[in-house]
């Protein structure tokens, strides 16, 4: 992970934020972590929730919920990143479109969905209002707390560890996103 990307605001200030103004916070946390970033820390996340068994993972039901949890995250994570890429400023437009080639690539790649339908590409808010249809804020808030707590105690050893120096952030990233999902549902 980029040394750069801790250098974002504080997510406890997006949180405050996010009620009214949705879409600057989504772009506050696509400053902080690429999809590609948010995607493979999910995936690190997801391993560890499973394999802790000292945590609400223990028991099947509890597991199987975080893996529907888990891939509806990633897919609403792509969904949003798309929703952020069509509200950013034309400035950064403007900079984007004057990088090299070889660089503006790369950027897209770290920023490319892979898990959206066509058709969930050209409407993305499908995918948000799906997901507050399946999921609840409050189970969401309390899924990401045990799932958090599951990371924490994790105590095993595990080849992907979870880099502990951005767990909060990161955490707090996922929980903008989960809620500037319910804000611009309710919109």
């Amino acid at each position: 992970m980029n040394q750069k990307k801790m250098e974002i605001q504080k997510p406890i200030r997006l949180m405050e934020k996010v009620n009214k103004h949705p879409i600057p916070c989504l772009q506050e946390v696509f400053k902080a972590f690429h999809l590609l970033d948010i995607t493979n820390e999910l995936n690190h996340w997801f391993q560890v929730g499973m394999s802790n068994d000292n945590s609400a993972y223990e028991d099947g039901i509890q597991r199987s919920n975080l893996m529907r949890f888990n891939g509806e995250l990633q897919i609403l994570a792509e969904a949003l990143c798309l929703i952020n890429k069509s509200h950013q400023p034309k400035g950064l437009k403007d900079r984007m479109e004057r990088l090299p080639p070889e660089i503006k690539m790369v950027m897209q790649q770290y920023n490319q969905p892979t898990k959206l339908s066509l058709e969930e590409m050209i409407n993305p808010m499908q995918v948000v209002k799906r997901f507050c249809s399946v999921f609840t804020r409050e189970y969401a808030n309390r899924e990401m707390w045990d799932w958090l707590d599951a990371v924490i105690t994790y105590d095993g050893e595990y080849p992907n560890a979870v880099y502990k120096g951005h767990i909060l952030t990161f955490y707090e990233c996922l929980i903008c996103l989960i809620e500037s999902a319910f804000v611009l549902t309710n919109k």
